[in-house]
């Protein structure tokens, strides 16, 4: 039984929050390659399976803990992260 495939998820991040992936978010091989060839656009589309935008959402996670004392980091890091869910279409009641 072949499993079925799960749609790319594109999302638009503006420079800001692809340096905050970069930094925080851990980002898996396809999307560290979009962020890092990205250049200097200001809105820049990246896209990848949802499984690795997940990653990434729970990696913020782990950063949001371990940058706590960071108020104004973490404000910036639940954001993305809650953007990042939105757009994925995940309930996060």
């Amino acid at each position: 039984m072949k499993m079925k495939k799960e749609q790319p998820v594109t999302i638009l991040l503006p420079k800001h929050e692809c340096d905050l992936i970069s930094k925080y978010g851990y980002p898996f091989e396809d999307i560290k390659h979009q962020l890092d060839n990205a250049g200097d656009i200001d809105l820049i589309r990246i896209i990848d399976q949802p499984f690795w935008w997940e990653q990434v959402v729970a990696n913020l996670h782990i950063s949001l803990g371990e940058q706590k004392e960071n108020h104004h980091l973490c404000e910036k890091l639940n954001s993305l992260k809650e953007r990042i869910i939105k757009e994925l279409g995940i309930n996060n009641n």
